[in-house]
C-alpha cells in the first residue's frame, strides 16, 4: 500500500493506540 508522506506517522500512532487499548 502506498501512503502519502506523513501518513506513516499517523499509522504508527494509530497502531500504538490499538496496541495500547488491547
Amino acid at each position: 500500500m502506498n501512503y502519502m508522506p506523513g501518513t506513516a506517522s499517523l499509522i504508527e500512532d494509530i497502531d500504538r493506540l490499538g496496541k495500547r487499548e488491547r
